[in-house]
């Protein structure tokens, strides 16, 4: 059994003198695998990785303090050792039902991984499921590192010899047609390409997986989706938002979402006094060095100018990550 937590916080600021913002921050920790031998959970370690990544949300400047933990939800999906993505299977009826996945016939190989990350990136705009599509764009990606059929353990050495694709793996238990995630790439939101892919497992019990391509991961795993209300899902924690603002937003209010770049692991330089709108997450340049100032301290965010301030002419994008 693979067993991951997901903890719903309440945290609190203070903006002035009278008025308290609020927010909700998602932590989670990283999946755990129970079996026989380990049939025990380190509940130690779980609190233990939980307080880190609140300690790591509120101590880098942001001024949110945790008051609740309003729902802390436990993912429980069945997992078997397995050797890798092999020969075709098809989708299972609940989850093709979603339109959310393309799924390569490919009755001939074991390369199901390599056929999902061509359909992801070449999109055949009709038949995306036939294999003919992708047979030119074949050695468009770099696999000299790869032994087929590929575990998703072996992903990083894919993601470091194709450096603009970056992975994210899934897993569904079909009982409970819950998803739990395998595999996140650290450079999840640094990447020109982020595939998503969903591992399939045969109904035989013959130990056979297959790849798929998650063209709409907001139609996967929101079971409120509608075509005319999309939801938008955290990559970290398969959390559905209602809107992009408010994805952007938590990506921005929690540490367990932030990619690496170094200026944004700075304390105090995120300008949240500025950020008061969904109108600003357009904007293409830098703000003006005013807006780099932190209403908690009384003081301007140097540190922050300096290390977004590019050595060259061209002002830097400051986009919905803060990149």
């Amino acid at each position: 059994m693979r067993v991951h937590f997901i903890s719903e916080a309440l945290l609190e600021r203070a903006v002035d003198d009278e008025d308290v913002s609020r927010i909700i921050g998602y932590f989670h920790t990283h999946p755990i695998v129970i079996t026989q031998g380990e049939p025990n959970l380190d509940l130690v370690g779980l609190i233990t990785e939980f307080t880190h990544k609140v300690d790591q949300f509120t101590c880098r400047g942001s001024g949110y303090v945790l008051v609740q933990i309003k729902k802390l939800k436990i993912v429980f999906v069945p997992f078997q050792p397995f050797a890798a993505g092999s020969s075709y299977i098809p989708t299972p009826a609940w989850l093709a039902d979603k339109h959310a996945v393309i799924n390569v016939k490919n009755y001939q190989d074991d390369q199901c991984f390599k056929w999902a990350i061509l359909s992801a990136m070449y999109l055949a705009s009709s038949h995306a499921d036939r294999l003919t599509n992708y047979l030119p764009y074949k050695n468009a990606i770099d696999r000299s590192s790869l032994i087929f059929p590929i575990h998703p353990k072996h992903f990083s050495l894919f993601e470091r010899d194709n450096p603009s694709i970056t992975l994210h793996c899934l897993t569904y238990d079909a009982l409970s047609k819950s998803f739990a995630i395998l595999y996140q790439s650290q450079f999840m939101h640094k990447r020109v390409h982020k595939i998503t892919l969903l591992l399939l497992d045969s109904p035989h019990t013959d130990n056979n997986y297959h790849y798929v391509w998650v063209k709409n991961l907001s139609r996967l795993v929101a079971s409120g989706y509608t075509y005319n209300h999309a939801h938008y899902v955290c990559l970290s924690c398969l959390h559905p938002f209602s809107s992009k603002f408010a994805l952007e937003k938590q990506f921005l209010h929690t540490s367990a979402h932030y990619g690496t770049s170094e200026e944004y692991y700075e304390k105090g330089c995120y300008p949240y006094d500025y950020m008061t709108d969904e109108t600003t997450f357009a904007e293409t340049a830098l703000p003006p060095k005013e807006a780099f100032f932190n209403k908690l301290t009384n003081e301007q965010m140097l540190i922050c100018l300096r290390s977004l301030t590019s050595s060259t002419t061209e002002p830097r994008k400051f986009g919905s990550c803060g990149r």
